[in-house]
Order: C-alpha cells, then sequence, then structure tokens
C-alpha cells in the first residue's frame, strides 16, 4: 500500500506544484514525462529508489495492471483549473 500511495503523491505534486499553476505547456509535458516513466517502472526501469518500490508491488503482485495509474495521471489533469481541467 506504502508504495502505491507514494506514487499516487508524486503524481498530484505534479500537478499542485508552483511549476505547473504558473504554466498549464509545463504541466501537460510534465505529466507526460512521467506517464512514460511509469512505462518504464512497469518495464523494471526504475529511477529511483521510490520507483523501485512500486516495481517490486508490480513484481509481487503480477495482476496488477498499469490502467489505474494511467487513469489516475489523465485525473491530474482532469482535477487543475483552465484549459485541461473543469471549472467547479
Amino acid at each position: 500500500v506504502w508504495a502505491i500511495y507514494v506514487w499516487c503523491r508524486r503524481t498530484d505534486d505534479l500537478v499542485d506544484g508552483p511549476r505547473a499553476m504558473m504554466n498549464t505547456d509545463v504541466m501537460k509535458a510534465d505529466l507526460a514525462a512521467w506517464e512514460e516513466r511509469l512505462y518504464e517502472v512497469w518495464e523494471g526501469k526504475c529511477r529511483d529508489s521510490l520507483d523501485l518500490c512500486l516495481y517490486d508491488t508490480k513484481l509481487k503482485y503480477p495482476e496488477m495492471e498499469i490502467e489505474p495509474y494511467l487513469d489516475m495521471i489523465k485525473g491530474m489533469a482532469m482535477d487543475t483549473p483552465g484549459e485541461l481541467g473543469k471549472n467547479r
């Protein structure tokens, strides 16, 4: 659970951080890079110890699918104001 939470927290930080709030294009690029990184983790190409934790979880639960993580990335984009998200 910890590894999944950490990945979700890091995903949320991409859209909540000052970098994202200052420039929508930067946020889109960061989310696209994060999605690519997720695919890399799924293949065992980890960039840091937190990526490795998620990969280890995937190894322990091989039936775990990537789709919920991709949905999380899409959801983060929808949860932002402006052209990517929804006005509430």
